[in-house]
């Protein structure tokens, strides 16, 4: 009995090791230094990702859905119907974070020069002022 629960005391162990090597690796996809194209970070991202998200699944279930999730859209074909969901998801992550403006309009297009999705917010007002922001993906 001891053994089992040295084995499973150990398994958990290694888990954690491997959810500290999720948290790492998304900090260095985030902050550009691995660059989230290149096939082995990739596959070790995909493995991560699979092993980890079991067990996270149901935290993040109880967590407030903060930003915008374009995260999602990271590795999606740049297509008009997939733009047109960048605009729907800004748009309610605007409504739904910042109550003090009222959204006129989001565009988001192409950028041929280097074919990402470029999100232009038109524009805002706030407290009678417009506030122009552009978010690139």
């Amino acid at each position: 009995m001891i053994e089992l629960l040295n084995f499973i005391y150990q398994l958990i162990g290694m888990y954690e090791f491997i959810v500290i090597a999720a948290v790492i690796m998304s900090w260095l996809i985030g902050f550009g230094i691995i660059n989230p194209y290149n096939q082995i970070a990739r596959a070790i991202w995909n493995f991560l990702q699979t092993v980890t998200e079991p067990a996270l699944r149901p935290i993040r279930a109880m967590l407030p859905d903060f930003g915008g999730g374009l995260g999602r859209f990271l590795f999606e074909p740049n297509t008009v119907s997939t733009r047109h969901l960048i605009e729907n998801q800004i748009t309610r992550a605007l409504i739904d974070w910042e109550p003090r403006i009222r959204v006129e309009s989001v565009k988001v297009e192409a950028d041929p020069a280097d074919n990402r999705a470029r999100e232009e917010l038109a524009r805002l007002a706030a407290e009678q002022q417009a506030v122009m922001a552009q978010f690139r993906m």
